[in-house]
């Protein structure tokens, strides 16, 4: 039953959570070979279950299941800062776009509903640009042409 959740783990911590159960339940010193036969099989089937886990360098269910706990760390660490970027990113955008929609209804008056839109579906570089445009532009299509 374990090797098949093994094989079936949907997630990094469910694979974690079975290693657990294996190193507590094959703690006894009879059942080594059959410890034995689980690294073995994590060594040869481990690279398809987490490629960058170095499996074929453990020597014991232990080993692997701290191995795997500081995988799950690594990649929660690595998910956290890549979220901040990207919500980082999202904020800077939108405060350029909000920028922009307030300099553009300064200078040239409303803005219309179409504009608006653009405005709102406008990629970071794109806003960039009618940014730049926008201190030259003598009206508004000349913003966004």
């Amino acid at each position: 039953a374990a090797l098949f959740q093994l094989e079936h783990s949907a997630t990094p911590e469910a694979l974690q959570h079975v290693l657990g159960l294996l190193v507590d339940w094959l703690n006894t010193p009879e059942l080594a070979d059959l410890r034995r036969h689980f690294v073995e099989w994590l060594r040869r089937r481990g690279p398809s279950l987490d490629p960058q886990t170095h499996w074929r360098e453990i020597n014991d269910l232990q080993e692997a299941n701290h191995m795997l706990e500081d995988r799950i760390r690594e990649w929660k660490a690595q998910f956290r800062r890549e979220g901040l970027s990207e919500g980082l990113e999202q904020g800077q955008a939108q405060a350029a776009r909000a920028i922009l929609h307030r300099q553009l209804q300064r200078r040239f008056g409303s803005v219309s509903p179409d504009i608006a839109q653009r405005l709102a579906s406008a990629s970071r570089p794109e806003l960039d640009v009618w940014i730049d445009r926008f201190y030259d532009a003598d009206t508004l299509e000349d913003v966004f042409h």
